[in-house]
C-alpha cells in the first residue's frame, strides 16, 4: 500500500493508518537498511577472505601465474573494500 501511494492524500491516509510505535521503525528504516546492508558486505568480505585463505595453498601447488594472478587480485580487491 505504501509502495503505491503516489500522492499526499494516499499517504496521509497510510500514515492514519499506522499507530505510535511503528512510526518510529518507520523514520528508521533507511538506517536499518544500512546497518543490513554493512552487515552484509562484512559476510561477504569474510567469506572472499576465507576463500582466498583455503585456495592460496592450491594455487601455489598449482604453479600457475594467471591463477596465482587471479587469487592476488582478489586479495587486493578485498583489502581495498576494507579501507
Amino acid at each position: 500500500m505504501r509502495a503505491a501511494a503516489t500522492t499526499y492524500a494516499e499517504l496521509n491516509s497510510v500514515r492514519k493508518a499506522v499507530i505510535g510505535d511503528e512510526r518510529v521503525y518507520a523514520v528508521v528504516t533507511g538506517q536499518v537498511n544500512l546497518v543490513v546492508a554493512a552487515d552484509n558486505d562484512t559476510v561477504t568480505e569474510a567469506g572472499y577472505t576465507s576463500l582466498a585463505t583455503e585456495i592460496g595453498p592450491l594455487v601455489s601447488e598449482l604453479g600457475s601465474a594467471p591463477a596465482s594472478a587471479l587469487l592476488a587480485n582478489i586479495t587486493s580487491e578485498v583489502t581495498a573494500q576494507r579501507s
